[in-house]
C-alpha cells in the first residue's frame, strides 16, 4: 500500500499550470450524468509551491463559509488535564511527519479517562506511507491496518512496517469539523474538546514565532511548513500582548504538540485565536475508536481513503457497494463519508444479490437516519443480517447532503497521491435516482478504472470493553522472618458494556519484554474488583492486563499495560 504525497497527476485533466477538473463530464448540468469534485485549492496551492507536506485534497467548500456556532454555556477556559484526559507529550524527531502525531493525540485522548494507551506513530506512519493528507491516515485506521501499541513498533528502533500486524482498536468514526470562518469562530472546536476529548489541527508553524517566555504562539504570514498539533482546552482571557508580535485581542487555544517535553511548556503551548492559519484551510479531527473485539469483519474496497466525492449536480445521490461473505458472522454495521454539516441517509441491505445488480435479491434491513456532522460514519443495523460463507450481498446508500452537490464518496487517484489505487467491475455502483445503476469502474470510460466507492460494511457483534481506570499497587508485608511484596491490581466497570460481565481475565509479563509474552494469571469474579498478586520480592517487575469476558464467553481487549 502506497499513499506518499508526490507531484504526479493522475485521473484529472490539467488546466494551466496546475487548475483541474474533472476529466470525464466536468461542468456538465446533466443530472444524470456524474461530476467529480474539485480540488481544495489549499492543496492545489501546496502543489504549484512543491511543498513537501500538503493539506487535504477534498474539496471542503460545504463546509467553508458557514455562520459560526455560539454556545454561551462554554467555559471562559477549559483543560483536559485537568480531567486526566490527555497522554503523554511524544517527540516527533528525527523524523517530520506531524499529521499522525496529532491524529493519536486526539484518539488517545478520546479513550481516556477510562484507558491509557500509547499507540505507535511509527506504524500508522508505514501504513500512510509517510503521508501527511488526512485523508490517508485516516484511510489506514478505518481499514484497520492502525492503530497497534507503541510497545509493539517504537518510534525509534522499531522493525519494518508489518501490514499483517493487527490494529488493538477499530477506528469507527472521525469527526471533521469547519474550518475556521475567523478569529472568534472557536466554540465547534471547544464543544468537541469538552464532550469528545483532543481535536487534531492543521497550523502554519515557524519556530521563530514561537513567544519562549509566555509559550505562546501568533503568526500573521503563511509559511510552507504545515504543521499538526492537538487542540485539548482554551483561555478566552490569555492576553494578546503575551503573543509575538501582539495579536489583534485576546484568547488562545492550548495545543499538545509533538516536539517533545522540552518544547514550551512541557511539550504544550498557547495559539491566538487570531493565527491567520490555525484551522483555517483543513478541517480539524477527532478520531474515535472502540474495541476491537466487536466488529470483526470488515468488507471494504476503499484502503488509501477517501480522496475525492462524486455528484450528480444535486444534494442528493445513490452509491452502493457489492461483498461476497467470508465467514457467517452477521452483519452489523455499515460506513461511509460525508462532507457536509448536516446530512439525510437511508440505508438498505439485500441478500443473495445477482452480480451486478445491487438492489436485487432479499431486502434484509433498511433503515434511515439525520447526520448532524461532516466525517467518517458508522452506522449500526438495527438488527444484525445473519450471512452465509461465499453469499453475495449489497450495501446501497442514498445520502443528502445540504449544500453539497458531491454526496458519493469515492477512492479515485488525484494529483498528488502516489498510491496503489485498484478496482474491479461488478464492486462498486453509483445512480441519480436508486434506479438506473451504473458500475463505477466502467462509468465515462477509463476515467474511474481505478475508483471505488467508500463504503464498507462490518460483520460481527457489539464491542465488550476492558475494566476501566486499571491500577497497580506495590504492598509490603513487613512479616517477622521476610517481607512479602504484593502487587495490588485494581479496576472499575467501563460503563460502555451493554452485555453483562461474568469474570476478569488476569494476564501477566516481565517487564520490558514483547506484548506476546503475556501468559494467563487468574481469573476472578464480578464481586470484587481487585485482584493481590502474592510471593513477590523486591526485584520482582512484572506488566499486567486484565480482560473482561461475557457470559457468552467473549472477551474483551485487553486494559492498558500497567507496572
Amino acid at each position: 500500500m502506497r499513499v506518499r504525497i508526490s507531484a504526479a497527476i493522475a485521473g484529472f485533466a490539467v488546466i494551466g499550470s496546475l487548475g483541474f477538473s474533472a476529466a470525464g463530464p466536468a461542468g456538465s448540468a446533466d443530472p444524470l450524468r456524474a461530476v467529480l469534485s474539485p480540488l481544495n485549492p489549499a492543496f492545489v496551492r501546496a502543489l504549484e509551491r512543491g511543498d513537501v507536506r500538503h493539506p487535504s485534497p477534498q474539496d471542503i467548500t460545504p463546509l467553508q463559509g458557514l455562520l459560526p456556532f455560539v454556545d454561551p454555556t462554554l467555559p471562559s477556559a477549559y483543560d483536559l488535564r485537568d480531567e486526566y484526559r490527555v497522554t503523554g507529550v511524544r517527540g516527533q524527531f528525527p523524523v517530520v511527519t506531524c499529521t499522525i502525531f496529532g491524529l493519536f493525540a486526539s484518539l488517545e485522548s478520546t479513550l481516556k479517562p477510562y484507558e491509557t494507551c500509547d499507540f505507535s506513530e511509527r506504524h500508522l506512519d508505514g501504513g500512510s506511507e509517510e503521508s501527511d493528507a488526512l485523508e490517508a491516515n485516516v484511510g489506514a485506521m478505518a481499514r484497520w491496518s492502525d492503530p497497534v501499541l507503541e510497545d509493539d513498533d517504537p518510534w525509534e528502533g522499531g522493525t519494518p512496517y508489518d501490514p499483517a500486524r493487527p490494529a488493538v482498536k477499530h477506528v469507527q468514526k472521525v469527526v471533521f469539523l469547519p474550518p475556521r470562518a475567523d478569529a472568534l469562530d472557536n466554540d465547534r472546536i471547544k464543544r468537541a474538546v469538552m464532550d469528545r476529548g483532543g481535536v487534531a489541527v492543521e497550523m502554519r508553524f515557524s519556530r521563530s514565532l514561537l513567544n519562549d517566555t509566555y509559550d505562546s504562539y501568533y503568526t500573521t504570514v503563511e509559511t510552507p511548513d504545515v504543521h499538526a498539533v492537538a487542540v485539548i482546552g482554551w483561555d478566552d482571557l490569555f492576553a494578546k500582548e503575551k503573543f509575538t508580535p501582539q495579536a489583534p485581542g485576546d484568547g488562545a487555544f492550548i495545543c499538545k504538540n509533538s516536539l517533545g517535553g522540552n518544547f514550551g511548556a512541557a511539550g504544550y503551548f498557547y495559539v491566538s485565536y487570531y493565527d491567520a492559519f490555525f484551522g483555517r484551510f483543513s478541517l480539524p479531527a477527532v478520531v474515535l475508536a472502540e474495541p476491537a473485539s466487536g466488529l470483526i469483519e470488515n468488507y471494504q474496497y476503499d484502503p488509501v481513503g477517501c480522496t475525492a466525492r462524486l455528484g450528480f449536480s444535486s444534494e442528493t445521490a445513490w452509491f452502493a457497494n457489492q461483498f461476497v461473505a467470508v465467514s457467517n458472522d452477521p452483519l452489523a454495521a455499515v460506513s461511509f463519508y460525508s462532507y457536509g454539516e448536516a446530512g439525510e441517509y437511508e440505508v438498505f441491505v439485500y441478500t443473495g444479490v445477482a452480480p451486478g445488480l445491487p438492489q436485487s435479491g432479499t431486502l434484509a434491513a433498511q433503515f434511515a437516519g439525520t447526520l448532524t456532522e461532516a466525517g467518517y460514519h458508522t452506522l449500526r443495523l438495527p438488527e444484525p443480517v445473519p450471512l452465509a460463507v461465499n453469499e453475495r450481498f449489497s450495501v446501497v446508500v442514498r445520502l443528502r447532503s445540504p449544500g453539497n452537490n458531491y454526496p458519493i464518496p469515492i477512492e479515485h487517484p488525484v494529483p498528488g497521491f502516489d498510491a496503489d489505487f485498484n478496482a474491479l467491475p461488478g464492486q462498486s455502483f453509483i445512480s441519480s435516482d436508486g434506479q438506473i445503476w451504473s458500475d463505477l469502474v466502467t462509468y465515462e470510460g477509463p476515467t474511474y478504472a481505478r475508483s471505488n466507492v467508500c463504503l464498507k460494511a462490518f460483520a460481527g457483534y457489539a464491542p465488550v470493553y476492558p475494566p476501566a481506570y486499571l491500577r497497580v499497587e506495590r504492598l509490603v508485608n513487613d512479616l517477622i522472618f521476610y517481607k512479602e511484596y504484593v502487587d495490588r491490581l485494581s479496576w472499575a466497570v467501563h460503563p460502555s458494556n451493554t452485555e453483562p460481565i461474568a469474570a476478569y481475565r488476569i494476564y501477566r509479563k516481565e517487564k520490558g519484554a514483547p506484548n506476546d509474552s503475556y501468559v494467563f494469571l487468574a481469573e476472578t469474579g464480578t464481586t470484587d474488583l481487585s485482584y493481590y498478586v502474592r510471593g513477590l520480592t523486591a526485584t520482582s517487575a512484572y506488566a499486567y492486563r486484565v480482560t473482561a469476558v461475557t457470559a457468552s464467553g467473549r472477551e474483551s481487549d485487553p486494559s492498558e499495560v500497567v507496572d
